[in-house]
């Protein structure tokens, strides 16, 4: 049986971990209780980590090496505002090469408003409007340099971090070319009332992950990081470092690793 590291909510991340560990929950729950320690509260009445949770203090806790920390996939959480949710499940996350090369519904909602993408021969992706084509500074990074599929390590962040609220209602990219192509928010508008927000769990191997938080990934770090959300989420603390997680450019995900799509607000 696959082992995932599974931070899709709090009790799928303690019952990977455990079964990563070789141990049971409990153990899990009670090394958690046991570090609590880290924590104190300063004299202005606020929680500090002030010992941080080091992967030394995992191996010696549970009487292993690194080399015994293995598992087969990681299960990423990507957020987004889901105009077709079939499409997913079908033929799962897409890369910004393949939505402009394929059949789907993100190419569909732009040929209704006049915008045709795709690829030219060089391999250069474009996007047209009335015939001519148009770019923009923003829309040429997206189709130039940042193109990977990102999503974060854990539920926490999927769910808290504040940089994804506008994505819930409408792709940015999709707002972008609404605002700066049609000059206008028709577009924008339509996906936000048509779509629903929504946490896309996927599974992935560590080597089709090119670095998280922009540092290169290692099994054990992704496990270190796991554990680290547990304890702090024990001790009601949020210092706001949320671990994304970065695929390697150009890479889908097909539809048999898509594992769950959670539907949420547009901002919890």
């Amino acid at each position: 049986m696959e082992k995932l590291l599974n931070c899709s909510d709090i009790n799928s991340t303690y019952s990977s971990v455990a079964n990563i560990l070789g141990v049971e929950k409990s153990a899990i729950s009670n090394f958690i209780l046991n570090n609590q320690h880290r924590f104190t509260i300063n004299k202005y009445g606020y929680r500090e980590y002030t010992v941080r949770l080091t992967l030394s203090d995992i191996l010696n806790s549970f009487n292993i090496t690194v080399d015994q920390i293995n598992f087969d996939y990681l299960v990423v959480q990507h957020v987004t505002a889901i105009y077709d949710r079939n499409s997913f499940l079908t033929k799962g996350l897409m890369s910004i090469k393949d939505l402009f090369t394929s059949d789907n519904a993100f190419r569909s909602k732009l040929s209704e408003y006049g915008l045709s993408i795709g690829e030219r021969a060089n391999g250069e992706l474009y996007i047209e409007h009335g015939g001519k084509s148009v770019i923009t500074d923003y829309l040429k990074g997206r189709l130039e340099r940042d193109r990977c599929i990102n999503g974060f390590l854990t539920w926490y962040d999927a769910e808290t971090d504040s940089n994804v609220r506008d994505i819930r209602r409408c792709p940015e990219i999709i707002a972008h070319m609404g605002r700066e192509i049609l000059n206008s928010r028709t577009l924008e508008e339509d996906w936000i009332q048509n779509a629903q927000p929504s946490i896309i769990s996927f599974k992935v191997t560590v080597e089709e992950i090119q670095e998280i938080n922009y540092v290169p990934v290692t099994k054990e770090h992704l496990l270190l990081c796991a554990i680290d959300c547990l304890l702090k989420c024990h001790s009601q603390y949020d210092d706001h470092q949320r671990i994304m997680i970065f695929l390697k450019e150009n890479l889908s995900v097909d539809g048999s690793r898509v594992i769950e799509i959670r539907e949420i607000s547009e901002w919890e």
